[in-house]
């Protein structure tokens, strides 16, 4: 696959192992006709996609050191092309949004799309006294749940559970009392995260309490 690549773009092949004698290479691209195999004389030819008979040889890496064609007839040397099968990914259009549960927990996470190859935060407004300062602790998991109400062990204020599954992360920030967020974190542009369901939930510290976040839920996209 080809990692969202819209546009012209070329390709090579190169060595990656060696053969018995440990200098030549152990493998070789499979070549095949640009045009008719059975086909012979002056009018065979290029298949009109703009493949030609013809391959770079550079050694070397950089440096041009020959252009050659392996022919099968004494007419033409149509026998010397690589095929190459190339797969695109669809444009995935990422999700947002907050999960409030029972609606006991005030401090709320802005919702912001996860996008492949881009940055990603998640800031919190407090509503809750929390002092002029204090850590946050962000965790990423892969859903929500309508979870248990509890008070709180610092300050014992009543809050809620709302997000389960698999631990994704756990990002570390703070808050100066009315706005927190963790840094920017970057998202490598890979197929295997597309698509990805997640579930964040904060825990604010400061003012004598501690008290969990609303959720931020979502799905990871291209755009």
């Amino acid at each position: 696959m080809i990692c969202f690549a819209d546009g012209p773009f070329g390709y090579s092949w190169k060595f990656r192992d060696l053969g018995t004698d440990g200098i030549l290479a152990g493998t070789w691209p499979f070549l095949s006709c640009i045009q008719s195999c059975s086909c012979a004389g002056s009018t065979c030819g290029p298949d009109g996609q703009g493949m030609v008979d013809m391959i770079d040889e550079y050694c070397p890496v950089g440096t041009l050191r020959a252009t050659f064609s392996f022919g099968t007839t004494i007419y033409a040397s149509y026998f010397t092309s690589i095929s190459m099968a190339i797969a695109e990914a669809r444009d995935t259009a990422a999700t947002s949004g907050v999960f409030n549960g029972d609606g006991i927990n005030d401090e709320v996470i802005t919702p912001v799309k996860a996008i492949v190859g881009s940055t990603w935060d998640a800031p919190l407004t407090i509503t809750h006294s929390h002092g002029a300062g204090g850590p946050l602790s962000l965790k990423v998991r892969t859903s929500t749940v309508n979870g248990q109400n509890f008070p709180s062990p610092i300050g014992g204020r009543l809050t809620e559970v709302l997000v389960t599954g698999p631990f994704l992360a756990t990002l570390v920030g703070a808050h100066n009392g009315a706005t927190g967020n963790v840094a920017f974190q970057s998202i490598p542009k890979r197929l295997s995260l597309l698509c990805q369901a997640f579930a964040t939930q904060y825990t604010v510290v400061g003012g004598g309490f501690a008290d969990l976040s609303r959720a931020g839920v979502g799905t990871t996209g291209t755009q």
